[in-house]
């Protein structure tokens, strides 16, 4: 019987420093545990969307196509900082516009990283599932400042733009995030995910060093 368990934040080779699973070894490993889809999230970019189709399709799995982009108030306006958000195309429309949103990342509001604003992912946000992300995320960094209210003002704001399901992730919360997003999630009456954001497909600890690290 398959996995009820899908991973909705995965990280590829494609986040450059950042990710180090390999796209076929993924598919492969998520057709071993017997889970009926794989997601693919890379940052900013979906420059492994034909791989996973084409890994997934060899395995038997579905493949969920997704991205975690790099949101600011103003695309064009040039200064650091940014929250992420992870996003999921539930259907070929979602699809299309988180292809026309990573393009336009890097096409008009690329400074350090490609960013979006709120006037892209509005005009853009047709077929779209929005998760409330990781500890990078609005909603998470507002809960880990004791802002509660922030918290739920954004979970409305991803509301307006998409489906929106509040994060759980599985690890320790940062210090003073006492709250989590799949709370405010159940009393905004949301749907809640469980996500971990999955960069190796395993892990081994060598003789030399006692750190953990991704294999092809």
């Amino acid at each position: 019987m398959p996995a009820p368990f899908v991973h909705l934040h995965v990280h590829s080779e494609y986040s450059i420093l950042d990710g180090a699973c390999r796209i076929p070894a993924l598919a492969e490993k998520a057709a071993r545990l017997e889970m009926p889809a794989v997601s693919l999230t890379d940052h900013g970019s979906m420059a492994g969307a034909v791989d996973l189709y084409k890994a997934a399709q060899a395995q038997g799995v579905k493949p969920i196509f997704g991205c975690e982009v790099y949101v600011v108030d103003d695309r064009k306006v040039q200064t650091k900082g940014h929250a992420h958000l992870t996003l999921l195309a539930a259907d070929n429309a979602g699809y299309a516009n988180l292809v026309k949103l990573c393009s336009l990342g890097y096409l008009e509001g690329y400074y350090y990283k490609p960013r979006v604003d709120w006037e892209l992912l509005e005009r853009y946000s047709q077929g779209m599932i929005a998760l409330s992300g990781c500890l990078s995320g609005r909603v998470s960094r507002a809960l880990s400042e004791h802002r509660a209210d922030d918290a739920a003002a954004e979970l409305d704001r991803l509301a307006q733009i998409s489906r929106t399901s509040g994060s759980r992730r599985n690890r320790p919360p940062s210090r003073g995030c006492r709250a989590s997003p799949s709370a405010s999630a159940c009393r905004s009456s949301r749907p809640a995910t469980c996500t971990t954001s999955t960069r190796p497909t395993r892990t081994v600890t060598t003789r030399s060093s006692a750190s953990s690290r991704a294999t092809r």
